[in-house]
């Protein structure tokens, strides 16, 4: 089991979560998805044998959503940094 950390651009309110809740439940593999309507974050547990982290994008943009994961999210140092 692999748990992953998705960036969901463009929820808005309760029922953007159920809908991208309701949306990686019906995934072959998945196993748990918790969503975070303030952070805007979906983090899903699932079975690497049966999906894939892409097809879990490819989902999420189908329901009408922005997505990263994690890495991608993570700010990318250059330059020099603060002393």
């Amino acid at each position: 089991m692999k748990t992953k950390l998705f960036k969901v651009m463009g929820m808005t309110c309760r029922s953007c979560v159920a809908r991208v809740s309701a949306a990686m439940t019906k995934v072959d593999g998945v196993d748990k998805v918790s969503v975070s309507l303030a952070a805007g974050e979906a983090t899903v547990s699932f079975d690497e044998s049966l999906t894939t982290e892409e097809e879990l994008q490819e989902v999420l943009r189908n329901a009408g959503y922005g997505v990263t994961s994690e890495q991608d999210a993570k700010p990318k140092a250059s330059g020099c940094c603060c002393a």
